[in-house]
């Protein structure tokens, strides 16, 4: 990747991922046609400015989303129901995210997530490292089967990756960049009870005494597993302490 698309690709990233967080908000903000075409208008004119600094696949696919999506909402407009609506901007969540979750991340601007994360971090490790060094981390086996590269460590901390890396060490805590297809990574936690949320389109979302940890999963994830449970579609609230070692497998087969 040359310089020019990596660095257009970091201002599709600033343009895409507020349409992506509209269209999250979607069922709560959006309850007429005309609202959703004028988001969705909002989406292909971002794609038009961007769209041949786009992975191609990604790209081609979220397109053709977009194109369904518009048929349906036009067929709406004589009679509609704000369920129907919503239903129609939501198809073109998972496609969206997989495109922003494999673009650069702009280090000016990043999200408030990530600094948060990291102030915690950093409390934690000038403050507390006696109390968390005492702790034995689990580790956790996670499995890529099928899947395209699966991202682990959140995207809005990809920048500070080597800072995230060191801080979390102090504390025990280790977590790969991402997991290639058909690999396996070692994650490294606390023996803390984890809430985690597998009801979101292409997220799983692990809630540690830390913060708040989405993975973005492919599109065409068929099966989350943590120790034979099924965690997609699902919430469940899982002791780590139960075992020294788990097993996360994520298939797309």
């Amino acid at each position: 990747m040359n310089k020019k698309q990596k660095k257009k690709q970091k201002e599709a990233y600033k343009d895409l991922g507020p349409i992506l967080k509209k269209i999250k908000k979607a069922k709560k903000k959006i309850k007429k046609v005309e609202q959703a075409l004028e988001l969705i208008n909002e989406l292909e004119s971002s794609l038009d400015k961007y769209g041949k600094y786009l992975p191609k696949k990604e790209y081609d696919k979220l397109k053709a989303v977009i194109e369904v999506s518009k048929s349906s909402l036009k067929g709406l407009k004589a009679a509609s129901t704000g369920l129907e609506v919503t239903s129609a901007v939501m198809e073109l969540h998972g496609p969206l995210q997989a495109v922003v979750a494999i673009l650069p991340v702009p280090i000016i601007g990043t999200t408030a997530t990530a600094v948060t994360i990291i102030v915690v971090i950093l409390a934690v490790a000038t403050g507390s490292v006696v109390a968390y060094n005492n702790y034995t981390a689990v580790e956790i086996i996670i499995t890529n089967d099928g899947c395209q590269t699966i991202p682990i460590l959140p995207a809005e901390l990809t920048p500070y990756f080597e800072e995230f890396d060191i801080l979390s060490k102090i504390m025990g805590i280790e977590l790969p960049q991402e997991v290639t297809k058909d690999t396996s990574e070692t994650a490294k936690l606390r023996p803390e009870i984890i809430d985690v949320d597998g009801t979101t389109t292409s997220i799983i979302s692990v809630k540690t005494g830390l913060g708040e940890f989405p993975i973005s999963i492919p599109t065409q994830t068929t099966s989350v597993k943590f120790n034979d449970m099924q965690i997609l579609g699902q919430k469940r609230t899982i002791n780590l302490g139960e075992s020294l070692t788990h097993q996360l497998v994520i298939s797309c087969t």
